[in-house]
Formats: C-alpha cells, structure tokens, sequence
C-alpha cells in the first residue's frame, strides 16, 4: 500500500488528508460571506493562528469549486453564490449609439 505523503493513517488504520483542516478553515470563512479573495482568506488564517500554505489552499479551493462547495467569481475572487452576475447591457446600446454619433 503507498500512502502519498499529503496523506495520513489515523488510528483504525484509514486514510485521511492530513490538510483537510484547510477545507475546514476556507469552509468556516466562506460560511459568512457572498465573496473573498486569497488575501482575505490568508488574514483570516493569521487572525486564527493557522499556517498559510498558498499551495495548500490554492489547492483546497481548486478542490472546493470542483465540488461545488465554492464558485470562482474571476480575477482570484471566491464566491458561495451558484448564480453568476450577468449584466443588462440592451439601455446601454442606445446611449452607446448617441455617444458614438456625437464623439465619432
């Protein structure tokens, strides 16, 4: 049997992520808000005495929003939201028009 050197036997014998807490922390984070960045994210694990490993957690949110527990919201931003913000653009075009007619 190899175990990878991520991973740990807990006493009955499983195997077990040895990182899972990460999951645990970015998941007690996120509890309380639409959205977050990695910046806000590594203050939180200060403020709570953690050890940030940017891989770990980078690794732990790519894990997240494959699951479906987290959503990217772009440019390094996290989300819990499902629904993605997709603007109205149609009252902009007239307006786009005018702009254009005016400053050629």
């Amino acid at each position: 049997m190899i175990i990878r050197r991520n991973k740990t036997t807990n006493k009955s014998g499983k195997i077990e992520n040895r990182y899972g807490w990460i999951v645990e922390e970015i998941q007690l984070f996120a509890s309380v808000r639409l959205y977050f960045n990695l910046e806000e994210l590594a203050e939180h694990f200060r403020r709570r005495q953690r050890a940030f490993r940017r891989l770990y957690v980078l690794k732990s949110l790519s894990r997240l929003t494959a699951g479906k527990h987290l959503y990217s919201a772009g440019k390094g931003w996290y989300s819990t939201l499902s629904k993605g913000f997709v603007a109205d653009t149609t009252p902009l075009n007239k307006l786009a028009s005018q702009l254009k007619a005016k400053f050629p």
